[in-house]
């Protein structure tokens, strides 16, 4: 007689419920695979065949899908390139943004230009014009760190890495974007507003929109 303790000692097999499921689909895509080669073999020869075991009866199902693979793979790249080419959006926005910091890098390092006293002269600037113009400071380093992550993504060794460096690029790309929204109307009414900041920040507004779009596309999110 068997002892219980034994019989409670020992590992009960379990089947995982993951491990279903992918035998499932396997089926799944393997039942379609010989229903469609039936078919393409009726409509060739007249007649129903079904020799799963013969390399050869697979071959009208391949010459099939083959336009359909080649097609599949010609859209994707086009899709890649127009996001990861040199003449893509990421490569485009790293130009415009590096011509930008160029410029915003000289201004910073050019003296004040003095008041006007003599009558006549412009209004005095609005008074919340530099927390305006700090808060466009701050929408364009939030891009900037978006836009490095976005990048690196790109160069990621796995799935996991990617993502995690999409998700942080995303989220720096959504402050931008909050920011600008905020602050470019606001700025663009204030007396002694730069005109040149404010076209940087519109077409700032417009890179990260689109950033923005392609990443909603690659994390799969509505």
């Amino acid at each position: 007689m068997a002892d219980p303790k034994d019989a409670k000692d020992k590992p009960q097999a379990r089947s995982h419920p993951l491990l279903k499921g992918f035998l499932a689909l396997v089926l799944l895509l393997f039942l379609g695979a010989v229903g469609w080669t039936t078919y393409l073999h009726y409509v060739k020869e007249g007649t129903f065949s079904f020799r799963i075991f013969d390399a050869a009866w697979w071959s009208p199902g391949v010459e099939s899908s083959q336009p359909v693979l080649d097609s599949a793979r010609s859209v994707s790249q086009s899709a890649h390139d127009a996001v990861w080419g040199d003449h893509g959006l990421v490569a485009e926005a790293s130009r415009w943004w590096s011509e930008h910091e160029k410029s915003r890098a000289k201004a910073q390092s050019a003296p004040p230009e003095p008041l006007p006293t003599q009558p006549g002269a412009p209004r005095p600037t609005d008074s919340d014009l530099p927390h305006l113009e700090s808060l466009l400071t701050q929408a364009e380093n939030d891009f900037g760190a978006g836009l490095d992550q976005y990048r690196a993504s790109n160069e990621a060794p796995t799935e996991s890495e990617t993502r995690d460096l999409q998700l942080k690029a995303r989220a720096h790309f959504l402050s931008t974007a909050d920011l600008l929204t905020r602050t470019i109307p606001r700025y663009g009414q204030s007396q002694g507003h730069d005109r040149d900041r404010l076209a940087d920040a519109k077409a700032l507004q417009d890179y990260n929109q689109r950033l923005l779009g392609t990443l909603a596309k690659r994390l799969d999110l509505p």
